[in-house]
């Protein structure tokens, strides 16, 4: 990779090479290039030879081995000398394979030697039977350019030349359209009106080289083949194939490239950018490459097993990527075909020993691995660390913009209906009462009655310990299917737009912290009448201010659906609430009462709060600007007061819902 970046690479394959013309005849009396045993020997012997002459000692024949050059030129068990070099007819393989009688490679192998390649072995024999090294392992040497090259590109060079020694023409040269597509479909992977950006006149040639380099599909399309070694997907692998949460290093890998990010630099962050000095969340990402190996919390599976699995895996996508070599077989025995031994396999392995990483993702009973106790099939698998998306955050202000328009346009709607005043009108006229006495906007519900039930019937042995603030704690530890039960008088409620559960973690004993609270926190609000009907309200959704996160198919659900999970710590002794919004306002008839059914492990005390007012986030209800815009006579309050105070009577009534 020139000047050690990974863009310099993907500069030589331009277009350009393409667009010149030259005459065949200049080349026609060039002499016949001298044999190369990398390009033209050891492709043959591979596929003739080694099978009975190569590195396998089980399988040679006649004590002949040919894949190492001291070998050949040593005489066998018969006393013949395979190869003399600079002497073909002393050379018992030039012998053999023009022996019409008994040739080699023999009839049974079905592969026999065509005129051309024999003609190649005996001059290869006769220039010095040179051996070359694979050429992985080989320094790269810039071969001299052919005759007649002065004032063209090296490559075009090089191509005219290999056709005129097969007696070929160039191509006429393609039409300019014709080229930019190519060379837009090569560097970016998209036709040209795709590549870039329809702002002005297209650019071409060299500009047009350079407006595709800069273009963020270059590094798109360039990541395609690192993150195919580097073995990258979206889940892994074994099992159930459950998804992971990998896709910021794959956006590591398309910025590294559009940065051109110098090769080295590349290296050490994707293999060890935790052990950078003070390493950034960019380097932290980019070691994503040592997890990008097949994982499995398969019941069944033996840790130490899949860790061996993992590592082996891990050496042979290092090898592939960074020694463009094959390490797989050493895991077994030493390489057949390349200077690789078993212990060069392991010792590699052994440089990644030291990862954080277990064998089975899961806590299973005869595999007990305690970090991963609340690990389940729909859990990722950690480690994780927490990074910013750009796109989950451009998706997110589309989505907020896309909701603000929403509620501005209909508030504007709202305002210019007669009828829709008249009843933001009255509704304010209802809810004034309540924000004089509940300023917050919440009103913190106090029990009326209080019990602990199973099944529906109350227990007899346990009571409720109700505080002054309308705290609310069980005497215990609530059992299996056992709830709180609370009754409340709604006097002063007009209606319920959201239900708040707030938890005192300041009253919570130092020896009982949050994080042993076990299960999860579960709501039910009824409205019962006096003859013993009873209706549900609808929460819809809800979130909290601090959770432990539920996960479905490896990504983390949003909010919080018919549970909350409680945090294994809090910060400082703030509340720890949870909001819940109904799925729309509801009104409570005359004579109804609310109850509730609450689930919750431990002793922990509680508040339930009741509010008429709604937004459009669950925490965001009674926000600070609401009120403050419903407190302001409508003939006073600003356009943005007047918005506000109009879409608060939207969400908090589904006012025209249907519409």
């Amino acid at each position: 990779m020139a000047n050690g970046s990974i863009r310099a690479a993907s500069r030589l394959p331009c277009a350009r090479v393409a667009t010149a013309v030259v005459s065949v005849v200049a080349f026609a009396t060039q002499a016949a290039e001298p044999v190369s045993f990398n390009r033209d020997i050891r492709p043959i012997m591979s596929d003739t030879c080694f099978h009975c002459h190569g590195n396998d000692a089980k399988t040679r024949e006649a004590g002949m081995r040919l894949d190492v050059r001291d070998d050949a030129l040593r005489a066998t068990e018969s006393g013949a000398v395979p190869i003399v070099p600079g002497d073909p007819d002393s050379s018992e393989i030039i012998k053999r394979i023009f022996d019409d009688q008994d040739p080699m490679p023999p009839e049974s192998a079905h592969k026999p030697l065509s005129a051309a390649q024999k003609d190649l072995f005996r001059r290869w024999v006769a220039e010095g039977a040179v051996y070359e090294s694979h050429w992985a392992y080989a320094p790269l040497i810039r071969p001299e350019l052919p005759a007649h090259a002065a004032g063209r590109h090296p490559i075009d060079a090089f191509i005219e030349a290999k056709l005129a020694a097969k007696g070929l023409e160039p191509s006429a040269e393609a039409p300019q359209h014709v080229l930019e597509r190519r060379l837009a479909l090569d560097l970016t992977g998209l036709p040209p009106e795709a590549a870039l950006a329809q702002d002005g006149q297209r650019p071409s040639g060299d500009a047009l080289v350079d407006a595709l380099l800069a273009s963020p599909h270059f590094g798109e399309r360039m990541a395609v083949w690192w993150l195919d070694i580097a073995r990258y997907a979206d889940t892994v692998g074994f099992h159930g194939d459950q998804n992971q949460r990998i896709f910021p290093y794959r956006d590591y890998v398309i910025d590294a490239f559009n940065a051109n990010k110098p090769f080295d630099q590349f290296t050490r962050e994707q293999l060890a950018g935790d052990l950078l000095p003070s390493p950034t969340t960019e380097q932290l990402v980019a070691t994503g490459y040592n997890r990008l190996n097949m994982m499995t919390r398969e019941g069944g599976a033996q840790p130490k097993e899949y860790l061996a699995k993992y590592g082996a895996e891990r050496v042979r996508s290092v090898a592939a990527a960074w020694f463009g070599s094959t390490f797989g077989c050493a895991e077994c025995h030493d390489h057949k075909f390349d200077p690789i031994t078993s212990r060069d396999f392991y010792e590699l392995q052994a440089f990644f020993a030291d990862m954080k990483q277990w064998g089975v993702y899961a806590n299973y009973g005869y595999t007990p691995e305690p970090d991963l106790a609340e690990i389940n099939n729909d859990s990722p698998f950690p480690p994780e660390i927490e990074v910013d998306s750009p796109w989950l955050k451009r998706a997110v202000t589309r989505a907020q913009a896309a909701v603000d328009t929403f509620l501005a346009d209909t508030a504007r709607r709202l305002a210019a209906d007669p009828k829709a005043v008249a009843a933001q009108t009255v509704w304010e006229e209802l809810i004034q009462p309540f924000l004089t006495s509940h300023p917050s906007g919440w009103l913190v519900a106090a029990p009326a009655e209080s019990d602990i039930r199973k099944d529906g019937k109350p227990l007899a042995d346990r009571t409720v310990a109700v505080s002054p603030a309308q705290t609310v704690a069980p005497d215990k530890p609530l059992g299996k299917d056992e709830q709180l039960h609370l009754a409340f008088d709604p006097t002063g409620l007009t209606a319920i737009a959201a239900v708040k559960l707030a938890i005192d973690v300041a009253a919570l004993q130092p020896d009982k912290p949050l994080k042993d609270i076990g299960g999860a926190v579960t709501l039910a609000v009824h409205a019962v009448g006096g003859e013993g009907k009873s209706r549900r309200l609808p929460l819809r959704v809800g979130e909290a201010t601090a959770k432990r996160p539920i996960h479905r198919g490896g990504a983390e659900v949003p909010g919080i659906q018919g549970e909350w999970r409680l945090p294994k710590t809090a910060a400082g002794h703030e509340p720890v609430e949870a909001v819940w919004l109904l799925d729309k306002p509801f009104t409570l008839a005359p004579g109804e009462r609310l109850e509730a059914d609450v689930s919750i492990s431990g002793t922990v005390p509680f508040t339930l709060s009741f509010s008429p007012l709604a937004a459009p986030q669950p925490l965001s209800v009674a926000s600070t600007d609401d009120l403050a815009a419903l407190a302001v006579p409508k003939q006073s309050r600003t356009p943005a007061q007047t918005a506000r105070a109009t879409t608060a009577f939207l969400l908090s009534t589904a006012h025209d819902l249907a519409a």
